[in-house]
């Protein structure tokens, strides 16, 4: 969508600190990557380097080659925050210089926010547009890891219901996109709009269990006639 001026916000740390540094330095960014070996023996020495005692730029460095060379693409991390993903055998590979300022001058337009989804709206006014894609969460299913430690849980899906209906009544437009489920259904009945769709899960250990499942795309205002 490119707009002019926006708030694009996580609670991974991780994350959001390397779209600040991918934005500010990408030249150097570049150039570190550059310099990275692709072996096993680099991929597991680097991914036993603690994040928070490296300067942003190697951080960075360290997040987009651990996501591209790990297994599936996976973020995934233990108790400690710690990332645990094991080295990948089909794999993606690193952003060149040209996809990575690509990447940056749309950043320019963002304002980058490392928190809550709650805090990170909360500030949001009659006009402006909000989407929300929080990790899917299913009941029985024990928490892998997966987004980091403190990512979003079944139990707040309650809190995320209040904030939907928070913006609604600030004339805020929102688009949320979420597992087929009812708590989210349960919205349904107070005048907003749905749509289900089938998407290919791709993350899996085998192919056979990479099928399509239902997610529903919900709003408060009618997408119906919207490209």
């Amino acid at each position: 969508m490119s707009p002019k001026n926006a708030i694009l916000g996580d609670i991974n740390e991780e994350l959001i600190t390397a779209y600040k540094t991918l934005r500010d330095a990408p030249e150097i960014l570049a150039e570190i990557l550059s310099l990275m070996p692709l072996n096993e023996r680099f991929y597991y020495d680097l991914r036993a380097k603690h994040p928070s005692h490296l300067a942003p730029l190697d951080r960075t460095a360290r997040f987009i080659y651990l996501n591209r060379y790990c297994f599936n693409g996976v973020y995934r991390t233990n108790r400690d925050g710690l990332f645990n993903v094991p080295r990948g055998k089909k794999t993606g590979k690193l952003p060149s210089l040209s996809e990575i300022t690509t990447v940056a001058k749309t950043l320019c337009h963002a304002n980058l926010f490392s928190g809550d989804f709650e805090n990170c709206v909360k500030e949001a006014i009659d006009g402006d547009f909000v989407y929300l894609d929080p990790p899917y969460t299913t009941s029985g299913v024990r928490d892998r890891g997966e987004y980091g430690p403190g990512s979003f849980s079944r139990n707040e899906l309650p809190r995320l219901i209040t904030t939907l209906q928070m913006l609604t009544e600030k004339s805020v437009k929102v688009l949320l996109s979420y597992s087929d489920t009812s708590a989210v259904h349960a919205l349904i009945d107070q005048g907003w709009y749905m749509k289900t769709i089938q998407v290919q899960r791709s993350v899996a250990g085998f192919a056979n269990k990479r099928s399509c499942v239902p997610e529903i795309i919900l709003a408060n205002y009618d997408f119906s006639c919207t490209q």
